[in-house]
């Protein structure tokens, strides 16, 4: 019984821990072991971010293939955590799209952290953490810790220094993409694949763009960019995105029925059959210039979902 709950807590997509392999680069290295002020408990205020790293987020959290790089919240060091939970917009929203941001300073409750550590997500996402290492104190002293975690978003999340964070603007984000052809919209063989096109067969690619500030048709400098590698593209090669004032609804990257805003035919001619087109969307905010989606950094789940597969 122990071993098949663990197996079904991995296989949570999205919040589950998946494969090591497919770990991404520490942005946020600590220097080496050791080389982190949050690696000891020892002296830390628990309501400190450096305290609720030590005793929470590290050795509950950082386990095998969960937050160990595998997706973010990227929790293998202190700086990484902090860079990762503060103003970033978290992966999975609820159905009202109550949320923008994982930690938001000031206020708990309209934090991803507080709601995923209290709150089942859609009833099927389990609540974090999903499992624990052997030996964790975490279930003996959980309600400390969630109120260590909610006294320090409800202080105004300080970081390991005690300084509190400057308002940030957050970056556009792709919340969709799909492409049809007239009414029919070309499938994918899961939510996160790739979308599948016969070779030869006319196509409209559809975006859906958001940001916490712009709308859609605020964005500026709204390019696509197109690679046979997700790891390379070529700016000489982007070409601008138009878009449409009254858009179209289908299900965005979450679930949820959105307006795309954004259109351009594309030619499946122009590539080979069998190939995976690897898509890039750069737009600018007014503050954010050129921000790339996805960029090197990004979640091999976000370079999936906007590619094409020809067959």
């Amino acid at each position: 019984m122990k071993y098949g709950l663990l197996f079904i807590a991995l296989q949570l997509a999205f919040f589950g821990c998946t494969k090591r392999a497919e770990r991404e680069p520490n942005p946020f290295p600590s220097g080496g072991k050791n080389n982190n002020p949050g690696d000891t408990a020892a002296a830390a205020d628990p309501n400190s971010f450096k305290g609720i790293y030590a005793r929470i987020l590290k050795p509950t959290c950082a386990n095998s293939g969960c937050h160990d790089g595998t997706f973010e919240p990227d929790f293998r060091t202190l700086e990484g955590s902090y860079n990762t939970l503060l103003f970033r917009p978290p992966i999975k929203n609820d159905s009202a799209g109550t949320f923008t941001a994982r930690v938001v300073p000031g206020n708990p409750d309209l934090s991803m952290l507080w709601y995923r550590m209290t709150v089942d997500l859609g009833g099927n996402s389990g609540i974090m953490p999903l499992v624990v290492d052997p030996g964790s104190d975490w279930p003996a002293r959980k309600g400390e810790y969630l109120q260590n975690i909610r006294n320090w978003i409800a202080a105004g999340a300080p970081d390991a220094h005690g300084k509190m964070p400057a308002t940030a603007d957050q970056p556009p984000q792709v919340l969709g993409f799909t492409a049809v052809n007239g009414s029919t919209e070309y499938p994918r063989s899961g939510r996160y694949e790739p979308v599948q096109i016969p070779y030869g067969q006319a196509a409209e690619l559809w975006i859906c763009l958001a940001d916490d500030k712009a709308t859609q048709g605020a964005l500026s400098g709204v390019k696509i960019n197109y690679s046979l590698t997700p790891e390379s593209f070529d700016p000489a090669l982007e070409q601008s995105l138009n878009f449409q004032a009254s858009g179209r609804s289908f299900k965005s990257l979450y679930g949820q029925n959105e307006v795309f805003g954004f259109r351009i035919p594309f030619s499946s001619t122009a590539w080979q059959k069998g190939d995976v087109v690897w898509l890039q969307i750069s737009a600018s905010d007014g503050v954010n210039a050129g921000t790339q989606i996805p960029n090197r950094d990004a979640m091999f789940f976000l370079k999936k979902y906007l590619a094409i597969r020809l067959i």
